[in-house]
This record gives C-alpha cells, structure tokens and sequence, in this order.
C-alpha cells in the first residue's frame, strides 16, 4: 500500500497556500491471519496535526483485486518538516471497520526518492475482535 500526500505549504505566503508535493510510504503488517480471510472495500485515511486538529480524513475504495493501493490525498502543511499522526481503517462492504493501524507518527518528505516508509501494524477490530471464546451448542 503506498500513500502520496500533496501538501499544500502556506507558510508566509499572502496569496495562499501554493501546491508542494510531499511523500511517504505505507509498509503494511497485520497482526492477525483475519487478513485473509476478511474482504476490505475501502481505506479511511486520517492525519492528526501535534496539536489534535485533523489535517486530512478522507476515504478511498479499495478493489477486491487489488494487492498495492497508491493513494493521491491532499493535506495543508503549516510549517517545515510538520509531523502528523497517521491511523487507517479499514472498511468492509457495509462500511464497518475491520482492521484499525496506528496511529503512527509520519513526517513527509519533499523528495519522492528519500520518501520514509512508515510501518502500519493493522490490528482486526471487526466483529468478535472482542470475544472471549466460542461455544458451539449441540
């Protein structure tokens, strides 16, 4: 899954922000073998600034054919080398969350070569992600 942020810089500027390209990568891990087995329709991207504000929270479908995801979001950055808060969920058909990663602390680069790869370790949060147990009555 990779994710490419294009990052709005508006840093002393009175015309408003102007369109910088900034970049990092998602190296994606689950936690559980659920992976395989649970269908995902769409991903809910969130970046949280230091301060608690949502930059961005936004949502994008994902096919069931898919094996590498590359998202094009837009998020406003205040200041140089901003870090933000990165979680993803991820959705079944029905719009519930499967698979909740992070939130992780991710600072995108300028430069598409140097981009960090920030590992996302998904946790399954669907449904019996709760359970104690399984009885099976006769």
């Amino acid at each position: 899954m990779g994710l490419t942020v294009v990052a709005l810089s508006c840093l002393d500027d009175p015309a408003g922000p102007e369109a910088v390209p900034a970049y990092f990568a998602i190296a994606p891990t689950f936690a559980s073998s659920a992976a395989s087995i649970v269908a995902v329709a769409q991903a809910r991207v969130t970046l949280v600034r230091v301060d608690g504000t949502v930059a961005l929270d936004s949502t994008v479908t994902i096919s069931p054919t898919d094996s590498t995801v590359d998202l094009n979001l837009t998020v406003v950055v205040v200041q140089a080398n901003e870090v933000f808060d990165l979680t993803i969920e991820l959705l079944d058909e029905a719009g519930n969350t499967t698979f909740t990663g992070g939130p992780v602390p991710v600072t995108p680069s300028e430069n598409a070569s140097s981009a960090p790869v920030v590992d996302v370790t998904f946790e399954y949060t669907g449904v019996g992600s709760d359970a104690a147990g399984v009885f099976i009555s006769p």
